[in-house]
């Protein structure tokens, strides 16, 4: 580039940067309506629930709110102690210029023996809630 390219960019950048932050927000209500997401849509995909791994009648039992995802968005995956809970979603607006995503990933040890053939799973109101019996 040039000095008068240098200039001319550093110019232009100066004024996005004070559009910006004269009209904020103006600026995140455009991008809310490029997504088409409004605040209690974004929340949902903020995890409300959260719950550390409970021993309840002999199973280790974990909760995680996955609210935004869909069944088929979400990933279990079991090797060796570590069970790996993996979400992930991702939008574009009609023309696929702009995209947003979004992800959920914990990783719990399991500190005890337990039946890996009995691990069973539900998803009910958002909530997938994990039992893994354990081995007495």
């Amino acid at each position: 580039m040039t000095a008068i390219q240098d200039s001319i960019y550093l110019k232009n950048i100066k004024n996005l940067e004070d559009f910006m932050v004269k009209n904020i927000d103006v600026v995140i209500e455009k991008i809310d309506n490029e997504f088409k997401i409004n605040e209690s849509n974004l929340n949902n995909k903020i995890n409300k629930i959260h719950d550390f791994p409970k021993i309840i009648d002999n199973n280790y039992i974990i909760k995680a709110d996955l609210s935004g995802f869909k069944k088929e968005q979400i990933i279990i995956k079991l090797t060796d102690n570590i069970l790996t809970i993996k979400c992930f979603d991702k939008k574009s607006n009609e023309n696929g210029k702009y995209a947003i995503s979004y992800s959920f990933l914990k990783s719990y040890n399991i500190p005890v023996n337990f039946n890996k053939k009995e691990i069973r799973g539900s998803l009910k109101n958002n909530v997938l809630k994990v039992i893994i019996p354990i081995i007495a």
